[in-house]
């Protein structure tokens, strides 16, 4: 890889910051060699995009208090967002899961966004929220993402993903577009 090497620690530090309108902590194209555990912690804004982790990240029930983009990252372990809160918009636009992903019972106050992503383990979203709209469209999924007891207040975009790749759908609340 050639983009920077970051460390869980400066990653820690800088997003530790006070949260501030406008102010995002930039680690775009950065390479993550060492485990990334941001769980229970209250972070600000974040632009990871096109990031590679090499090892787990864990942020489960973080709150991320501003942008949360995640767009065109690779995940090459274990990713899990459970409980995450994202108090902005959460883009996971073209972001590649090589193994697990988990955002069970997330809390996506902006909006959602996983077009054109890939999954080796499918995605877990069981239980989420999602006030603003939620996006799956154009989806690789080589396991299906879960979506049962969801609710997604602003509509559900799947264009060009295969319904068998999406289960729970029968169980989730959609209001909006579907």
């Amino acid at each position: 890889m050639t983009g920077r090497e970051c460390t869980a620690l400066e990653i820690l530090r800088r997003l530790s910051e006070p949260p501030a309108f406008g102010h995002f902590a930039d680690f775009s194209d950065c390479v993550v060699r060492e485990p990334l555990d941001l769980s229970d912690r209250d972070l600000c804004g974040c632009d990871f995009s096109g990031t590679v982790f090499e090892q787990d990240v864990r942020c489960d029930r973080a709150i991320f208090r501003g942008l949360s983009w995640f767009r065109g990252a690779t995940f090459r372990a274990a990713a899990s967002f459970e409980q995450t809160c994202f108090f902005n918009d959460a883009r996971f636009d073209e972001a590649r899961f090589d193994t697990e992903a988990r955002f069970g019972r997330a809390d996506f106050r902006g909006i959602a966004t996983f077009d054109h992503c890939h999954a080796a383990a499918g995605i877990d979203f069981s239980g989420i929220l999602a006030n603003g709209n939620f996006s799956i469209a154009d989806a690789e999924l080589d396991e299906p993402a879960v979506l049962a007891g969801a609710l997604m207040m602003g509509g559900f975009w799947q264009t060009g993903t295969r319904p068998e790749q999406l289960r729970g759908l029968e169980d989730s609340t959609i209001f909006g577009r579907r």
